[in-house]
């Protein structure tokens, strides 16, 4: 349980949890984007926001790029809904200077939003298996939600949506982001990431208990579970 409500875009202060401090600096000082897509594993368990500072670098990047298609997907529709989408909408509310219907249209039955600028979060999932459905999208980012419940075939998804970044030419910054905890080495997340590193694979470790704006009595719960 949350002690304070999520933050909103622009209340959103990333010194207070480290992980976020470092990957929102590397992002804006020290990734050279004229190396084609980075690619970013944020590691992590529950709690430990990586949904938060997600959103955040999606909104960011859609107010940033007129006209950028940022990707946000999960294995199933509803799961995405309810995690990275929810944290989406939250992170959007509570500031005049964003304003629904104004600044921004929300589709909850797609989990899509799009921007006055032409920008759009487009939700996708591919439980249905039918991966090369993504050949036909040309995206600046990617956010897979969860991304280790995509392994075995599942995880052809990930590889297509790789494929689809770096297609809007006016775009310079490509990125796609996993959020999940890879712990089986057997997993191919773990082999791409932590076996086969290269200069544009970033991973980010996130801990629970860094997370100040959880109530204690969460952390002692999954710490008893």
């Amino acid at each position: 349980m949350l002690a304070s409500s999520t933050p909103n875009f622009f209340e959103f202060d990333p010194s207070q949890i480290p992980f976020q401090a470092e990957l929102l600096y590397d992002l804006s000082y020290k990734i050279d984007w004229s190396k084609g897509v980075h690619e970013f594993l944020l590691s992590g368990s529950v709690g430990s926001a990586k949904s938060l500072v997600a959103a955040h670098i999606i909104i960011r990047h859609c107010l940033m790029f007129a006209g950028a298609k940022v990707l946000i997907g999960r294995l199933t529709l509803p799961d995405l809904k309810d995690t990275l989408f929810q944290k989406l909408l939250e992170h959007l509310e509570g500031d005049e200077r964003l304003v629904d219907g104004r600044d921004y249209w929300i589709n909850t039955s797609r989990a899509q939003i799009k921007f006055r600028n032409g920008s759009v979060i487009l939700g996708k999932s591919w439980s249905d298996k039918k991966y090369k459905k993504f050949r036909s999208l040309e995206l600046s980012m990617a956010v897979i939600e969860e991304a280790v419940e995509s392994e075995g075939d599942a995880y052809n998804a990930i590889k297509e949506i790789r494929q689809r970044l770096q297609r809007q030419p006016h775009i310079k910054v490509n990125m796609i982001l996993c959020l999940t905890n890879p712990s089986s080495p057997r997993h191919e997340l773990y082999k791409y990431f932590i076996n086969n590193p290269s200069p544009n694979k970033h991973v980010y470790y996130s801990k629970t208990r860094d997370n100040k704006f959880l109530d204690p009595q969460y952390l002692e719960n999954l710490r008893i579970n």
